[in-house]
């Protein structure tokens, strides 16, 4: 066998069919919309014993980041969002005299979002928050499947569609008033965007495209930060590794996204000093904060040790995937890129490590687990390797919905850090 033979066969089993058709555009739509009922659906509970406070006006206890989140939409539903600048000064009042940290109210597109919600729905604040937070982790299942499409065709869709309707993270996003389900979507927006723009360049529209993508990810959290180094990664790798083409429109667009993204933040801060000492105070106490110092360190492998306990099978054929990929397949050399990256500045942070903030690692750790499914698949006779991803793909998603299950909706984490996540496994007692 020539060494051409196992990828001919690979690409016969990855496509199945050239053209969509109307049977797999109906099986996408079906899948997206289990994904979407799933993350709707009320599942998740909540253990007493977990980081929670009372919800005074319900009775029923809520998270820690819920119960902030909802303050500071309360404070700006009172005045508009013109009000954004005195809730900003009243944050850093209160941060200077606390010896913890408390998240700041600078992740305007969630709090602007779902006061607009709330406006429209007059729903209350939770309940606002809830709704968003659901709305883009459906939105950002959308973004999936459609990134996936664009990358690897109709099969490809169907397989990532179906993988992250089922991933753990995911649903939990959606389950509770999180933040970073929010952040999750914008970020692989962002990615998206820029995939397009190194593939297409000086296209107007996906400029457009990524300039809006990467400053809502800039007003969204501060993460924004480790995805942008990811993307000043692939732009100075990408002599090395040639993804695309690197035009001076895109460095601008690149630029402009961010500035962008930060003169609305100075808008809601009220100014670019309040807007700095934002980030300062947050960062200065959030080294005090004891539930950051408990939870929040570890050693470098410590996001892989939690992604193989949140989801073991897929994490296991990433990692072999990432090992075994070959330079043609330019979609998977994207996403492990993006991976090293953003993993390398995530992991050293100091009490700033959560498994929540690996949710933007969702989609290319199971493109490139299907990737190397679909290289298994290659190697037994060809008439039943489609079959076997069909399979396969089934079984990681019932493995993941178990996970799910089992930490979210049994156990009620409302953080996965690892205590948590090894009690629920009966590892700790």
């Amino acid at each position: 066998m020539t060494d051409s033979q196992p990828f001919q066969r690979l690409r016969k089993i990855d496509i199945i069919t050239a053209h969509p058709n109307k049977l797999l555009v109906g099986a996408l739509i079906a899948i997206f919309a289990f994904g979407a009922i799933i993350r709707i659906t009320p599942i998740a509970s909540l253990n007493p014993t977990t980081k929670i406070v009372p919800h005074a006006p319900t009775g029923a206890f809520i998270g820690h980041d819920e119960d902030f989140y909802r303050r500071y939409l309360t404070m700006i539903d009172a005045k508009g969002l013109s009000g954004y600048p005195a809730t900003v000064r009243t944050y850093v009042a209160a941060q200077r005299d606390l010896n913890w940290a408390i998240i700041p109210p600078t992740r305007v597109t969630f709090i602007a979002s779902a006061y607009l919600w709330q406006f429209v729905s007059r729903s209350s604040p939770l309940s606002s928050l809830h709704a968003v937070s659901c709305l883009f982790t459906v939105l950002g299942l959308a973004v999936a499947g459609v990134f996936a499409w664009r990358l690897g065709g109709l099969p490809k869709a169907l397989g990532i569609t179906a993988l992250m309707s089922c991933a753990p993270l995911q649903i939990q996003m959606a389950q509770r008033a999180y933040i970073d389900g929010v952040f999750a979507c914008c970020a692989l927006l962002t990615l998206w965007m820029l995939w397009e723009n190194l593939r297409a360049p000086n296209h107007y529209g996906w400029l457009a495209g990524y300039i809006v993508s990467m400053a809502l990810m800039v007003m969204t959290k501060e993460n924004a930060a480790f995805v942008f180094v990811s993307i000043i990664g692939i732009i100075v790798l990408n002599a090395w590794i040639s993804i695309g083409k690197i035009t001076a429109a895109l460095l601008v667009a690149s630029l402009l996204g961010l500035l962008l993204g930060l003169f609305v933040l100075t808008l809601a801060a009220g100014g670019i000093n309040t807007l700095a000492e934002v980030y300062r105070i947050n960062v200065e106490k959030s080294y005090l904060t004891s539930y950051a110092v408990q939870t929040g360190d570890g050693p470098w492998f410590r996001y892989a040790l939690d992604l193989l306990i949140m989801s073991p099978v897929v994490t296991l054929l990433a990692i072999a995937g990432f090992l075994n990929f070959e330079q043609y397949d330019k979609p998977t050399a994207y996403f492990a890129f993006i991976l090293v990256l953003t993993y390398v500045v995530m992991a050293n942070v100091r009490y700033g490590m959560n498994l929540r903030y690996a949710s933007i690692w969702d989609m290319p750790l199971r493109w490139i687990a299907l990737g190397q499914l679909t290289a298994i698949a290659g190697t037994i006779p060809q008439r039943f390797g489609r079959f076997f991803i069909v399979f396969g793909v089934a079984l990681l998603c019932l493995v993941d919905l178990r996970q799910y299950l089992l930490f979210f909706a049994e156990n009620g984490i409302y953080d996965p850090i690892p205590e948590s996540m090894l009690r629920a496994l009966n590892i700790l007692k």
